[in-house]
């Protein structure tokens, strides 16, 4: 329910397109948009998470996983 507001489907997009960006096959970027998303919605309030917050959660959950794949670079098995 912490997603289930006004745009955070707009901030999934944003994820999903750097991970193309960084070269990224688009149902990997997808998939490992989706885990990053909502680990990091977990990382929010539990109560009254607004989309604004997303970005600043997202950059840290990654900041603390620096082994998020890079261009040309295969990730970690799954998400």
């Amino acid at each position: 329910t912490r997603l289930a507001t006004a745009g955070p489907g707009d901030v999934l997009s944003g994820i999903i397109g750097a991970f193309l960006a960084r070269g990224l096959p688009a149902a990997r970027a997808a998939a490992l948009a989706a885990h990053v998303h909502g680990q990091a919605a977990k990382r929010g309030f539990s109560q009254g998470l607004v989309s604004g917050e997303l970005p600043g959660l997202v950059a840290a959950f990654l900041s603390r996983h620096p082994g998020a794949p890079h261009a040309g670079e295969p990730g970690p098995s799954g998400p």
